[in-house]
């Protein structure tokens, strides 16, 4: 077993041997993802309504992929 410590609140977390050495602990790890997913989320409709602001329109093609035409 080893420990650890946090780099996000400095809390000291202990591991067992086969599991790989993590940065944060796990409420910190679970809040980083939340962040990260709403941060795409953001950019990903701000490219979206740039793109309809230039007249394109969103389309998805026969195999599947989505482009702008």
């Amino acid at each position: 077993m080893k420990d650890y410590t946090c780099k996000c609140c400095g809390q000291v977390v202990t591991i067992f041997d086969d599991e790989r050495r993590k940065q944060f602990c796990d409420v910190c790890a679970k809040e980083r993802t939340a962040k990260s997913k709403k941060r795409a989320a953001t950019h990903r409709q701000m490219k979206d309504q740039v793109m309809r602001d230039c007249g394109l329109v969103k389309v998805r093609g026969a195999l599947g992929g989505i482009y702008w035409e």
